[in-house]
C-alpha cells in the first residue's frame, strides 16, 4: 500500500516505529513526539524519501529542531492573538497587564480560527465594563 499524499509511504511510516521508539525509550521522550518530528523532517526534504534515509533522521537533533519550531509557532500565535486583544481593546485600557490577561484567557483556545478569535475578543472586550477590564 502507497501513500497518496505525503513523500513518506506507509510502509515506511510502519517501519519508523521501532526506531523511534528505542529513541523515545532511550531519551525519556514521548513515542508521539519523536514520530511527528521526524515525519516533520522528512515532509520537508524533496522528494520521496527512502526507509534509511527516513531511520537516520532519527535523532534526538531532529526531535530538537522539531521543538524548536513548534515553540515558534507558538510564540507567533500568541503575538498575533496580543495584537488583535490590543486592538481590540479601548485606548484608556491598552495596558501590557490587560493585554497579558486577556492573550492568556484567549489562550486557552488553541483550536480557534482567525475569525472565532475574533468573535471570542469582541464578545470578551465588548460586553467587560471598564473596571472588570482594567481589574
Amino acid at each position: 500500500m502507497k501513500s497518496t499524499s505525503g513523500r513518506i509511504s506507509v510502509q515506511n511510516r510502519q517501519a519508523l516505529v521501532s526506531p523511534a521508539t528505542a529513541l523515545a525509550k532511550a531519551h525519556d521522550l514521548t513515542i508521539n513526539r519523536v514520530m511527528s518530528a521526524v515525519l516533520w523532517k522528512g515532509e520537508r526534504l524533496a522528494g520521496r524519501i527512502s526507509l534509511k534515509a527516513l531511520t537516520g533522521i532519527v535523532t534526538t537533533g531532529t526531535v530538537a529542531e522539531y521543538e524548536a519550531n513548534v515553540a515558534r509557532r507558538a510564540l507567533a500565535r500568541r503575538t498575533q492573538l496580543a495584537g488583535m486583544v490590543k486592538a481590540a481593546l479601548p485606548v484608556d485600557q491598552r495596558t501590557p497587564e490587560n493585554i497579558d490577561r486577556l492573550t492568556t484567557t484567549l489562550g486557552e483556545a488553541a483550536g480557534l480560527s482567525i475569525s472565532a478569535l475574533q468573535a471570542a475578543i469582541r464578545e470578551i472586550v465588548g460586553t467587560s465594563p471598564a473596571a472588570e477590564v482594567a481589574s
